[in-house]
């Protein structure tokens, strides 16, 4: 049972791991800026990737308001 915990078996079944630029597993999208480079780790291979838009739920986070947040500053997406 305990092996069906396991992170890589998690991987097996489709899902993936984002680690941010100094390796630490990311949990909220609010945790990353536009530009920033990632690394995502798969069943098979990583991959790199660079943020183009972040996108938070207000709904899971009561502190992100869309006109004060970390990403107030950003234009929305299609007004670029």
């Amino acid at each position: 049972r305990l092996d069906a915990l396991s992170p890589l078996r998690v991987l097996e079944r489709g899902y993936a791991i984002a680690f941010d630029a100094d390796g630490r597993a990311l949990r909220d999208a609010g945790e990353v800026s536009r530009g920033d480079a990632l690394r995502v780790r798969l069943h098979r291979g990583e991959l790199s990737a660079t943020i183009t838009d972040v996108h938070t739920d207000p709904h899971t986070d009561p502190h992100t308001d869309p006109h004060t947040g970390p990403h107030a500053d950003e234009a929305p997406r299609g007004e670029r």
